[in-house]
């Protein structure tokens, strides 16, 4: 069983400066961090919500968000 969570990060570019993004941790049989997925917290906790119910399994994960952004 797969277990997506949201994570907040502090991030430091030449463009934006200092910002704050969220991305999501999932925890199973072992853990997987994708960082910096949106700055937009209640987006990427609905994603982690529907990956929780569709069980989404980690190795589609990158894929999946990048086709939702």
């Amino acid at each position: 069983m797969y277990q997506y969570s949201v994570i907040e990060e502090q991030f430091h570019t030449e463009e934006l400066g200092e910002y704050t993004s969220f991305g999501l941790l999932v925890s199973g049989a072992q853990e997987l961090r994708l960082s910096d997925v949106s700055p937009d917290r209640e987006f990427v906790s609905a994603l982690a919500t529907r990956f929780n119910e569709l069980q989404l399994s980690p190795t589609h994960l990158s894929e999946v968000v990048q086709d939702l952004l």
